[in-house]
């Protein structure tokens, strides 16, 4: 039996297994028949809906959302995060409902996090100090506030991933290798796919978090091989990134007030030591109505970290892991200022700041930084860590609550007719929705000349087929809101599609000529944006299948050492 109980703990088994419990305990809501009442929640669950219908009729990758705004549709994904909902198909074609199976992945993805932050320093810095990391990580306010309040489901994957991507970094820099290279390749890539928004940090976060492992561990040799893991990776992503970069001159989202309001929601200093949990939104001011804290003991172990380390910055047993420990102290530093209004000329400097929407979203960065802060100190204050790692999750487990529940069956987001957005952010600029949410629901087909038989033969999320006998020349609208990307063939010809009529402004809508005529209109990757992030992740993966296949040959190459 001891030995059993030393091997278990040689396994790592009692540090999993305190992060799995913790993590239970503190989204304990989950195990209930309900889903959390948040502000996007019904969003994602339509959301996860639509992609179910568009991966089951093939569309991939997917862009268009068939059942949302009104069933004319919806491009969401063309321009909005979706490897988090396709994770949560998985459960869902098991049988799990659609509530079910998100709330797999969000408890997945919390729970992963922490236990990923632990695989990612235990070795280095010990097995404790990476339980408190850990435990500080998960225990954070704001990861439930995101989970419990905001319902933001690509935060709460992409608080997941990033311990996941740094751990990968650190495997590949450690032991490169062809699994630990192909392993920090994909996790990057699932990482640009999990949520527009933390990218726009987690990437140069995790670039120069890779450069400060490497001036730690003295491996400059390796720098080449860190470079072309990311390389590859984004262009692996660019299928997605560059049609939702350069088509989004086609929708709304440049022109609403979520990229242009950022100024009127900084934090101040006390309401990031503490701030009151709650279930409202951000408001200009002080007086938010939900948390956004970083937390009183997260900042008590931030500041005690940061001061041992000035005390003790020439100590040589620090050495070890110094660089990393400016690293974090410097994100710190720089997420906290980056959140308070002193930071403005650096928001007016650098205009795609503006798509953070609101610069609290940083604290995603200023919990990583506490989460290695904490892995640190305890190095060397082992108890004094754990302790406070008990008290921040004490804390999190007393404050953090839910405002109730909701069950809904999956035909209801089946059917959800909304946008699945705040404020249509990824609208057609040409679709106006007063006038064509008139039409009946149950109407896919209009014959403006109203004499033409329609008999309708295929109508799946991105191909309609029908037959249509006119007795004269007439003008067809389809209940589909027009994109780039669709294409009407009559009779297998391409024809042109007006999309500017005043009474249905933004519909499809074709002619045809007298006679029987067989419609197929269809959503093509068919534009320059699509094409050209198409081929170059083919090429991306092309080259990434080439390295893995010569990788003795390339790595000697790339790093000057063959392993």
């Amino acid at each position: 039996m001891t030995k059993l109980i030393s091997k278990l703990k040689t396994q790592n088994f009692l540090p999993i297994f305190l992060l799995f419990v913790t993590s239970l305990v503190l989204l304990r809501t989950l195990l209930k028949p309900t889903f959390p009442e948040t502000h996007d929640g019904q969003n994602h669950l339509a959301r996860l809906a639509n992609l179910k219908m568009a991966a089951v009729s093939f569309h991939l990758p997917p862009r268009w959302a068939p059942n949302l705004n009104y069933k004319f549709g919806y491009p969401i994904f063309n321009f909005n995060y979706y490897l988090p909902h396709a994770l949560a198909l998985v459960p869902a074609r098991l049988g799990f409902s659609f509530e079910q199976s998100l709330k797999i992945i969000i408890f997945s993805s919390f729970f992963m996090g922490g236990l990923f932050w632990y695989f990612a320093f235990h070795k280095k810095l010990g097995k404790a100090p990476a339980l408190a990391g850990a435990l500080f990580y998960i225990a954070a306010p704001f990861q439930l506030v995101t989970i419990l309040v905001r319902g933001s489901f690509g935060e709460i994957v992409g608080f997941g991933m990033l311990p996941i991507c740094l751990w990968a970094i650190v495997k590949l820099i450690e032991k490169p290798s062809r699994p630990t290279f192909i392993i920090a390749v994909f996790c990057l890539l699932a990482f640009l796919l999990t949520h527009n928004i933390t990218v726009l940090f987690g990437m140069p976060f995790l670039a120069i978090f890779c450069l400060a492992f490497l001036w730690q561990k003295k491996e400059w040799k390796k720098l080449w091989l860190a470079a072309i893991t990311f390389v590859l990776s984004i262009g692996l992503s660019m299928f997605f990134w560059l049609p939702a970069f350069l088509e989004k001159k086609f929708i709304n989202l440049d022109k609403i007030d979520l990229v242009r309001q950022y100024s009127r929601h900084f934090l101040n200093l006390k309401q990031l030591f503490y701030s009151p949990w709650g279930y409202g939104f951000s408001v200009p001011g002080p007086n938010d109505g939900l948390s956004l804290q970083l937390g009183p003991i997260h900042c008590l172990v931030a500041v005690l970290s940061m001061l041992y380390l000035i005390k003790a910055r020439k100590n040589k047993k620090i050495k070890k892991y110094k660089i990393l420990w400016l690293f974090f102290s410097a994100c710190f530093f720089l997420s906290i200022f980056l959140m308070t209004e002193k930071s403005l000329f650096i928001w007016k400097a650098f205009p795609f700041l503006h798509y953070f929407q609101f610069p609290w979203r940083l604290l995603m960065a200023s919990i990583l930084a506490v989460a290695f802060l904490t892995t640190a100190f305890t190095k060397t204050f082992q108890k004094i860590g754990l302790a406070l790692a008990l008290l921040a999750t004490l804390f999190t487990l007393l404050v953090a609550k839910t405002q109730g529940g909701f069950n809904w069956d999956n035909n209801f987001y089946h059917n959800f007719p909304f946008t699945a957005t705040i404020k249509d952010e990824y609208m057609p600029i040409w679709f106006d929705k007063e006038k064509n949410h008139k039409i009946d629901a149950d109407i896919k087909i209009i014959d403006l000349g109203g004499t033409a038989a329609i008999n309708e033969i295929l109508w799946k999320p991105v191909k309609h087929v029908y037959k249509i006998e006119a007795d004269q020349e007439t003008e067809i609208i389809e209940r589909t809101a027009y994109f780039p990307g669709w294409q009407v063939l009559v009779d297998g010809q391409k024809t042109n599609i007006n999309y500017q009529r005043q009474d249905y402004p933004g519909a499809i809508s074709f002619k045809i000529p007298k006679g029987k005529h067989t419609i197929k209109t269809v959503f093509t990757e068919n534009t320059p944006a699509r094409r050209v992030g198409d081929t170059i992740s083919i090429i991306s993966f092309g080259l990434l299948l080439l390295i893995v296949t010569l990788w003795k040959k390339c790595s000697g190459v790339i790093y000057h050492t063959i392993n």
